[in-house]
């Protein structure tokens, strides 16, 4: 049998084989994402409905009043894109988020699902709800409970569309992955296939050395033939490869870093409680504040995911005024512990108590945050952090400073790249995303950030903000 048919049934019978294995990939794997995205979102609506019943306690036992109650759920609405109905034990709405032209409070609800909840049940469903609805929704309806007893329900409308088309273009990435691969796997099997030889063994062996982790491999190319090509286009895989495999890393040990922080400082809030370090009486502020921190690692998770997004300057801002300062002495208070266990003095360096600036308060708070929690990192033990700001020319300008590891030049104007690493930079446990995050952030507010860092004066990142 000639070479030249030996090739093409090679061919043919890897393409159906590709195809077909493509095609069930493809369909079990839709099926799995789909399963797995609605899922998630249930169980998300599930965890918020209980925090809004909480929220409906404190404002049954008068800790909130209506205004507040309002802001909470629709800051709830909008994080989860979620129509929010609260249903008085007659089965009547009397609060509702959502566009003011499809408003349904004081309309009395008889669906069965209702009654189902007002019984004391969990409801999960999807559809129009009755026909209130134009657009097919997912609906989990729990019972509001209090001392007494049940008081009311909870419905949360999230739509579908919505839930698939996130699921869809997570499998669009997915597939597109799919078919980088394939393409790649199918230059090599076309090139392999022109010459079953020596060089298809070494490929072999080559091949699984890689799937071991070893990407130290060079094939000779020297021949120019059809082997030299494919030697050639093998080492650029390998290439890539091993600059894949280091991005991936950067990014595992980047998102490490992020999850660390708050973990360590509600262990070390926890820990202090338990083993008596935490008197009595500041028990309390401290739980609080490790209910925060559990609440800034849920929404990490949802920054981590939308990186993308950040990266591109598509974020949206939600911009007010607010007291700069007062929000540095929120951040040091959540990170403490921190402070506190390397011994490390917190110098404020406010020219005025009061210094508010117009911005997205959430996203600055974080910026304090990735700041600070670097410094601390990187500072010796018992040694200093410097906080200070001031205004000029209808500008605020923050600072943090820290007197511990140095900065290279050199690394300086690649210190806020993602994924930028370099073992004589300060980076050299983490990826740099955390600080791409904080560039991003004050990119978007047309802001600039700055770095500096010496051996006299130390590290010091300093930003501006709109002064008001």
């Amino acid at each position: 049998m000639k070479r030249g048919k030996i090739f093409n049934q090679l061919i043919r019978t890897y393409a159906v084989i590709l195809f077909v294995t493509m095609v069930i990939l493809s369909a079990m794997l839709y099926q799995l994402m789909q399963s797995y995205f609605y899922n998630e979102t249930e169980h998300t609506l599930l965890d918020r409905s209980r925090e809004i019943n909480m929220i409906l306690n404190d404002y049954e036992n008068k800790v909130i009043n209506g205004d507040v109650l309002v802001y909470e759920l629709q800051s709830i609405d909008r994080s989860t894109n979620t129509r929010i109905w609260i249903v008085d034990n007659r089965g009547v709405v009397f609060t509702e988020t959502g566009p003011i032209g499809q408003r349904f409070g004081g309309i009395k609800l008889t669906e069965d699902e209702v009654r189902n909840v007002l019984d004391g049940q969990t409801v999960v469903k999807r559809g129009y709800f009755g026909g209130r609805f134009k657009t097919l929704m997912l609906t989990v309806g729990v019972p509001v409970t209090t001392e007494e007893g049940i008081s009311g329900a909870i419905f949360m409308h999230s739509p579908i569309r919505s839930i698939n088309q996130t699921m869809i273009g997570t499998f669009r990435l997915v597939l597109l992955s799919a078919i980088i691969s394939v393409v790649m796997a199918a230059v090599l099997i076309y090139f392999a296939s022109r010459r079953i030889s020596i060089p298809l063994v070494q490929m072999g062996q080559a091949a699984t050395n890689i799937s071991s982790g070893n990407f130290d491999i060079q094939l000779d190319e020297s021949r120019d033939d059809e082997i030299g090509e494919l030697a050639h286009a093998f080492n650029l895989m390998v290439k890539d490869l091993s600059d894949l495999e280091n991005m991936r890393s950067r990014f595992v040990a980047n998102v490490s870093h992020e999850l660390r922080s708050p973990l360590t400082s509600i262990r070390g809030y926890i820990t202090g409680i338990l083993d008596g370090t935490i008197a009595e009486e500041d028990r309390e502020k401290y739980l609080n504040v490790a209910l925060q921190e559990s609440k800034r690692l849920t929404s990490l998770i949802n920054d981590l995911l939308s990186m993308t997004q950040l990266q591109s300057g598509q974020m949206t801002l939600n911009k007010e005024e607010f007291d700069i300062n007062e929000v540095i002495r929120i951040t040091v208070i959540k990170l403490e512990y921190r402070l506190n266990e390397k011994g490390i003095d917190f110098i404020p360096e406010f020219d005025s108590d009061i210094l508010n600036v117009y911005a997205d308060k959430a996203a600055i708070e974080r910026v304090l945050y990735n700041l600070m929690d670097n410094a601390i990192k990187y500072s010796r033990q018992k040694g200093s952090i410097w906080v200070k700001t001031f205004e000029g020319k209808g500008k605020a300008y923050i600072s943090v400073r820290d007197n511990g590891s140095v900065i290279n030049e050199e690394d300086l104007p690649n210190i806020f790249e993602r994924f930028y690493k370099s073992d004589k930079a300060r980076t050299e446990t983490s990826s740099g995303l955390g600080l791409s995050i904080v560039k991003s952030i004050i990119d978007q507010h047309g802001e600039k950030i700055n770095v500096r860092s010496s051996e006299d004066k130390g590290t010091e990142f300093m930003f501006t903000l709109k002064a008001v």
